[in-house]
């Protein structure tokens, strides 16, 4: 039999289940938790718990065997003021109805509390229903993080990315112009000799005691012309492969799906070990250190290890970037380095360099060196007999060891054809010099230049959601990809 109970919460009541006995149920009006008592509870407590009594029946008035009841008297009509009371003018005074007033309806009856409730059609599962005893219910999902507003998308992490590698590439193509400045030191050297004469020689104008031109035997001899070398040579060198490591380490942060990251940055490793190697060996040819020889080998190998894999990473980057010219640039960039390698072959390899220089020389008409034999020497006067001659000279004097014969320092012979021809000469090298770094400029320019469009994409896209944070006028972006177009390669 279902049970009654009254919340305490609303102050209503309702029927629960007899299954529910102990248990706590809600209630059907206000949700609260209301607790059902036991069979036991239900017979002490007595009435709050005793079943509901039927309904009672429903109420029908007797008959009346004499006449009906007389209607209620309507009520008396409101007294109206007339004109007299407030000084108007009489006038005909408004018809006062007769009629009564139509009764009002009855408010509807207030529910009695015996009333029994009508049945939630949804009542309140309870965990024995569910089947799950007496366990809890599982929490909620917790729902998906947002977005955060400051976290960057994708593409403006590899916008950043790209950023990086612009920015090394940049200390790259600077430092291209101290390597170009070499190009100029042959044929200044050989321009000086024409108008001037022949550099300076003979002992350096630096001596530092203890270390370069004094007396000790661990100091490193320098004459005129190492000084005047170490200055046009040693300092570009030294700049220039600074700029170019730091450029190429700092290139090495561009995105790992381009494949360029490793590469790059590998290149400037190798650059660095290069340029070590380098001051090493002229150092220990100086000194006569026979590990310089090591240190040369040394060069030869990472230098050329180091450019290859640094242009492998510039094609990579123009492709990753939809830039076919900068694969192009490279290609022209190899075609030129290929033919610098060939003619330093023929210069460097004796067996080449005597074939190769020989027809060089028969081809071109071009005079040929003249070695001419030092003057002949003074001869020396007499010495005079002594007056005094020793009274006992040895009967057997040791005697004079023979003189090991020098041979003549040839002395090669300054013609002015020559000196021409040299310069000349200089000039040539200096102009495929020049040529082979402003295709490696070219080349650079061009993933530059591409990067730089990239990052104005993303960027425009941002304005397109009206982010602010990368807003720009409309004047810096015509500038910009002016920029990117002139950067570019033609692709």
């Amino acid at each position: 039999m279902p049970i009654t109970l009254g919340c305490p919460s609303c102050g209503k009541r309702f029927r629960a289940r007899d299954e529910s006995a102990g248990k706590k149920v809600k209630c059907p009006y206000c949700q609260a938790a209301v607790p059902v008592p036991s069979a036991e509870e239900s017979a002490t407590a007595g009435a709050p718990t005793a079943p509901l009594p039927p309904p009672p029946p429903p109420f029908n008035p007797p008959a009346h065997s004499g006449p009906p009841p007389r209607p209620a008297s309507p009520p008396p009509a409101p007294v109206v003021a007339s004109p007299d009371d407030w000084g108007a003018l009489p006038g005909p005074t408004a018809p006062v109805p007769t009629s009564s007033p139509q009764p009002s309806a009855a408010p509807p009856p207030e529910p009695s509390p015996e009333m029994e409730p009508e049945p939630n059609p949804f009542p309140a599962a309870t965990p024995r229903d569910r089947g799950r005893g007496d366990k809890p219910r599982p929490k909620p999902a917790k729902p998906e993080a947002k977005k955060k507003k400051d976290e960057p998308t994708p593409e403006e992490v590899l916008a950043n990315k790209w950023a990086a590698v612009r920015r090394g590439l940049f200390w790259v193509q600077f430092s291209l112009l101290f390597f170009a400045l070499l190009g100029f030191v042959g044929f200044g050297k050989a321009v000086y000799t024409k108008s001037v004469g022949p550099l300076p020689k003979g002992e350096g104008w630096i001596q530092i005691d203890g270390y370069i031109n004094s007396a000790d035997v661990n100091s490193i001899p320098l004459s005129k012309t190492d000084e005047i070398n170490l200055l046009v040579y040693a300092l570009p060198v030294l700049m220039g492969g600074f700029l170019l490591t730091i450029g190429r380490l700092f290139s090495g942060r561009g995105p790992r799906n381009s494949g360029t990251r490793g590469l790059i940055f590998l290149s400037g490793v190798l650059t660095l070990v290069a340029f070590v190697a380098l001051a090493a060996s002229v150092v220990c040819e100086k000194v006569g250190f026979e590990e310089g020889q090591w240190a040369t080998l040394t060069v030869l190998i990472a230098a050329p290890l180091a450019e290859f894999w640094f242009l492998t990473g510039l094609t990579a980057s123009g492709l990753a970037l939809n830039r076919p010219g900068v694969a192009r640039a490279v290609g022209f960039v190899g075609f030129v380095g290929f033919v610098g390698i060939v003619i330093a072959a023929l210069v460097l390899i004796p067996a080449l360099e005597k074939v190769a220089w020989n027809q060089y020389v028969v081809q071109t008409g071009r005079p040929k060196e003249k070695e001419t034999p030092p003057p002949p020497p003074v001869p020396k006067a007499p010495q005079p007999e002594p007056k005094n001659p020793p009274k006992n000279p040895p009967k057997n004097p040791p005697p004079a060891l023979p003189k090991d014969p020098q041979p003549p320092i040839p002395v090669k012979e300054v013609d002015p054809a020559l000196v021409e021809w040299r310069m000349y000469e200089q000039a040539a090298l200096m102009l495929g010099w020049l040529i082979l770094i402003a295709s490696y400029s070219r080349a650079v320019r061009g993933v530059r230049g591409a990067a730089l469009e990239f990052i104005q994409t993303v960027e425009d896209k941002d304005d397109e959601k009206g982010d602010g944070k990368n807003a720009r006028t409309d004047e810096e972006k015509s500038e910009g990809k002016k920029d990117g177009k002139r950067n570019g390669t033609g692709a």
